[in-house]
């Protein structure tokens, strides 16, 4: 179920949301439901709101112009799996290490041992790669789905890097690694960018605008 559309109601007084439960994007093709509300309060980051049909909604042109430039930062995350938690051999528990290689930072679980886990083992996995801005982009670039030879890049990019940051040999993390995961958040439908960016320009003009109510029925935050 996705919010295709937010409009002003006929009576005035009450705002009309429109929900869309198919993939078809022909208007006449949809499944739609209308629901009418006393008040809306959009918690979707501006990237996703900026998709949704606001045209019969009555907005200043502060408000439309805080979702049109509001920036959000671009991220990448890529956590791997291994037969065993490696890293406890050189006395890393938790915390997380930061390169300017491009995987960026590296994420070690930091919850303690859990007889309820498979194995009772500590967890075998990490972030291996956590990252924002141009070199997330370039990650991102490669994720073209698994068993691609664009992710064989990234993979090789990233177990490599792991190695030199760790100072070991990759060859040994290529023997224990079992599968990976990546993440990039531009890609994600629901989110479409990370966090928004403290740009001066945008942060000392917008939030007046982007917190006043529409019509004094809804208001929108970026979070």
């Amino acid at each position: 179920m996705r919010t295709v559309a937010v409009r002003d109601s006929d009576d005035g007084e009450t705002l009309t949301v429109t929900f869309d439960s198919t993939h078809n994007p022909r208007p006449s093709a949809r499944a739609r439901t209308e629901k009418k509300y006393s008040h809306v309060i959009s918690t979707m980051s501006f990237g996703c709101l900026r998709m949704v049909d606001l045209d019969h909604l009555q907005m200043s042109y502060g408000q439309r112009n805080a979702i049109r430039q509001l920036t959000y930062t671009p991220s990448v995350k890529i956590g791997l799996q291994f037969k065993t938690a490696w890293w406890e051999k050189l006395s890393i528990v938790g915390g997380q290490s930061s390169t300017d290689r491009p995987i960026g930072d590296i994420v070690y679980p930091s919850y303690p041992y859990d007889e309820f886990h498979p194995a009772n083992q500590n967890s075998n996995c990490m972030i291996a790669a956590d990252n924002g801005m141009q070199d997330s982009q370039r990650l991102g670039g490669l994720l073209k789905g698994k068993d691609s030879p664009e992710e064989s890049v990234l993979l090789d990019l990233v177990v490599r890097d792991l190695a030199a940051v760790h100072q070991v040999d990759v060859e040994m993390l290529w023997d224990q690694f079992e599968d990976y995961y990546p993440w990039d958040f531009y890609r994600d439908d629901f989110q479409l960018g990370n966090d928004y960016l403290a740009v001066r320009c945008s942060v000392s003009t917008l939030p007046a605008t982007r917190l006043a109510p529409s019509m004094g029925k809804s208001a929108s935050h970026p979070s």
